[in-house]
Formats: structure tokens, C-alpha cells, sequence
């Protein structure tokens, strides 16, 4: 067995920096599963913010493109994505998922920092914000890669929304962990609920917002795989402190305990909330 390196991706600012928490191989086939999950509150999001066909989209924070080919069925191939993530390694299995496709491309980079030499008709990114200390300042770094009327949507996490109908001890405390353990990345869990006054902040008008939710309960339920999912890829990006972690919290058993648990009860378990908020650049 070889040694597992750790690695870490920061976002440098005035305000110091964010350690992004997923960047070992089973982090990136995770990420897969959760947008199995989100997938279609993405969808229908993205349809009601305007975007349409023929438009040229950013896609920040693109990890495994998985928005970004959501958004090329969309545009289809008269319009043109771009996808952008700092790890080269996750950029890897985006290109490889998208390598059909000719009018989808890949940079690696801080899409806040960069410069792409024309203006966008659109600018896209789930789970993105939560990771940026300074999200008032990204969101107007970003608007400034829009052409006038451009569209600027995020969809954002608010972790205060999971919930059961019944007390689940096991599923509420890895909830916990969760939670803790983005927190002390620098990441804000209920950043969702702020994407409002972030929009404001950043000179954009008011946004349009929706909001939702997975709920499941039974034996079937996908939402137990995804949160013991969760767990293992963070776990695992962590190195060998994780892999003690996992022992010690039986992570191999995380996903039947959870399920077993919902199940006996009866009951449900609702996920965090997904809140899309989008506004347009002003002419």
C-alpha cells in the first residue's frame, strides 16, 4: 500500500485563507454522487435564472464539470462553457467527462483572479461561496467578467435545514461532524441564507431566489449513501489523521447504521437546503 499524500487547496484574500476540504481521489468520485442528488434542483434552476441557448457560461469552482455539462445541455452547441477549478487533479475527470463535447473547455485557476479576455453571458457555481472568505468581494470580481445584462446565479448550502421527523442520534451527530468539519476549514455552512445580502453587498440588484430540499426516508432512500459519503471524503482527504478518525467512528459501518436508524423510526431525514439566488448585471 502506498503512502497517501494530503493535499489542500487555499484561497488566499486580505482576510486570510480557506482550506478546500475534498481533494483526495474518493472526494472527487463523492462529489459524483452528490450531484446524482442535487442534479435536478440544478437543473431547474439554472432554466429559471434565464439561462438559454447560445449563451457563453463560466462555471466557477467546476470540480468534475458536472454544472458545466448541465449547462452545455442547455446552451447547447451554439453557446460555449467554461469550466474552471484550481486542482488540476479534479479538472482531470472533468475533461474526460466532457471530451465529446467541443464547445465545453477547462482552465485551471481562481476564476475571481483571472482574466479571460472576453465577457460572459453568464456565471454559474454550486457549493462555491461557501468556500471564499470574502464572497461579497468574488461576487464582484465575477460580475466584472459579465457583458452587460449578464447572468450571475450561485447555489449555495444551509446546513441549519437538516432535520428529522424523530430523534436519529447517529444521523444527527455525523451531521454535526460534518458541519464542524467544514466550519473549521473556513467554510460557512449556512451561507445560503445570506446569498441575498451578499448580492446586495456586491452592487448586484436584488436577487430572485428559490429553495430545495431533499427529504427520503425507507430502506431505499440515496440521501444515506451521500451523507456517509460525505464523511468518508472528508476523511480521506485528511491522510492518515482521517483514516484514524475512520476507525475510530466505524465509518464502514456509517451508511447501515444511518439507514437502519431512519428506517425503525419510521420517520424521515431532510438534507441541507440548496438556495440558488441570481440577479443581472445592470446595462
Amino acid at each position: 500500500m502506498h503512502e497517501k499524500k494530503e493535499r489542500t487547496t487555499t484561497v488566499a484574500t486580505g482576510r486570510g485563507a480557506t482550506t478546500y476540504p475534498l481533494t483526495s481521489e474518493l472526494a472527487f468520485r463523492w462529489l459524483e454522487r452528490q450531484a446524482h442528488l442535487y442534479e435536478s434542483f440544478t437543473r431547474q434552476a439554472l432554466h429559471e435564472a434565464g439561462l438559454k441557448r447560445g449563451m457563453r457560461v463560466l462555471d466557477v469552482g467546476t470540480g468534475t464539470g458536472a454544472v458545466a455539462l448541465l449547462a452545455a445541455q442547455i446552451v447547447g452547441p451554439e453557446g460555449s462553457v467554461t469550466g474552471v477549478d484550481r486542482m488540476p487533479a479534479v479538472l482531470d475527470v472533468a475533461r474526460q467527462r466532457a471530451a465529446r463535447l467541443p464547445n465545453v473547455a477547462f482552465l485551471e485557476g481562481d476564476p475571481a483572479e483571472m482574466d479571460f479576455g472576453e465577457r460572459f453571458d453568464a456565471v454559474v457555481g454550486r457549493f462555491i461561496l461557501i468556500y471564499y472568505p470574502d464572497p461579497v468581494s468574488t461576487l464582484q470580481k465575477l460580475a466584472g467578467t459579465l457583458a452587460a445584462g449578464g447572468l450571475l446565479m450561485f447555489q449555495e448550502p444551509d446546513c441549519t435545514g437538516v432535520r428529522s421527523l424523530y430523534e436519529l442520534p447517529i444521523f444527527r451527530s455525523n451531521d454535526r461532524w460534518i458541519v464542524n468539519t467544514i466550519e473549521a476549514a473556513g467554510g460557512d455552512t449556512s451561507i445560503g441564507l445570506r446569498l441575498y445580502e451578499y448580492f446586495v453587498g456586491a452592487g448586484l440588484p436584488a436577487p430572485e431566489m428559490r429553495l430545495d430540499a431533499r427529504i427520503g426516508g425507507g430502506p431505499h432512500f440515496e440521501g444515506y449513501g451521500v451523507a456517509a459519503g460525505f464523511t468518508a471524503a472528508l476523511l480521506d482527504s485528511m491522510g492518515e489523521p482521517g483514516q484514524t478518525l475512520a476507525r475510530e467512528m466505524d465509518l464502514d459501518t456509517l451508511e447501515r447504521r444511518i439507514r437502519d436508524e431512519v428506517v425503525a423510526s419510521g420517520g424521515v431525514v431532510v438534507f441541507p437546503s440548496l438556495i440558488a439566488a441570481w440577479a443581472r448585471k445592470p446595462d
